[in-house]
């Protein structure tokens, strides 16, 4: 390995497994924090909940190090971490939040250039099911692969493919009944 910084998670995870290096789970956290925080800031709708489930995440993470199996993915298993913190964090909320209150998803679909079509976009996510939201993160915005997909949802990537079919038909419905609906 010829520059430390630059390890892959892999050249990492095995100084950590050899010697119990605190430096290599700083970098993977330092690599992974910003974009696992995103995620969280845009699932649970709020700074303060994503920092707190963040650090919940890599707390997790360390503690599972050991069982952690290296011919895996590293960023698929990460990603299982961060949904079931996200998934905690969010039923926590519906138990504090007041009705009407609970996080969004604001922000989802800056790329779209219409605003029109990003306020019918949100609007129709907005209403899916946690997990087709969280599905449709990870691979859209993410970018997570099958692979990585599969490894952090624990199926296979037919069923992922398959999961991810039916949430963009789930995505396409909703924002057809959001357009029928006549609001925007």
């Amino acid at each position: 390995m010829s520059d430390p910084l630059e390890a892959s998670d892999d050249a990492l995870l095995a100084t950590r497994a050899a010697g119990g290096s605190r430096e290599a789970f700083r970098r993977l956290y330092q690599r992974h924090r910003v974009e696992v925080y995103r995620y969280l800031t845009r699932w649970l709708g709020s700074e303060s909940l994503a920092e707190d489930a963040l650090q919940e995440v890599f707390l997790q993470v360390y503690r599972s190090l050991g069982r952690y199996d290296r011919a895996r993915p590293f960023r698929g298993w990460l990603y299982g971490v961060v949904r079931n913190v996200a998934q905690n964090a969010r039923r926590k909320q519906r138990k504090v939040a007041p009705p009407g209150c609970e996080g969004h998803d604001s922000g989802l679909f800056p790329t779209l250039a219409r605003r029109e079509r990003a306020a019918d976009l949100q609007a129709a996510f907005t209403g899916l099911p946690e997990e087709t939201r969280a599905l449709l993160l990870q691979r859209y915005r993410l970018e997570l692969t099958l692979d990585e997909l599969a490894e952090a949802w624990g199926c296979t990537n037919r069923t992922i493919r398959n999961r991810l079919h039916a949430a963009n038909d789930r995505l396409v419905q909703a924002i057809v009944a959001q357009r029928a609906g006549g609001t925007a």
